[in-house]
């Protein structure tokens, strides 16, 4: 599941190299940092909205058994 979830966002990555928009953030329009994009290539948003992506998207855990 884990290797799949890299393998389609690579993917994601390429298409957006090959359009035009890799590097842009898909909130704000803005540039994702270099140092993001360099530790994190899949990236879609810049730190700042992925800031607000994780707040707003986030879950509390359940227990599993």
């Amino acid at each position: 599941s884990r290797a799949l979830r890299l393998l389609r966002g690579l993917d994601a990555a390429l298409a957006r190299l090959e359009d035009g928009s890799f590097g842009r953030c898909a909130e704000c329009g803005g540039e994702i940092g270099l140092e993001r994009l360099r530790a994190y290539p899949t990236a879609l948003r810049c730190v700042d909205c992925q800031r607000v992506y994780e707040k707003t998207h986030s879950h509390p855990a359940e227990p599993k058994l």
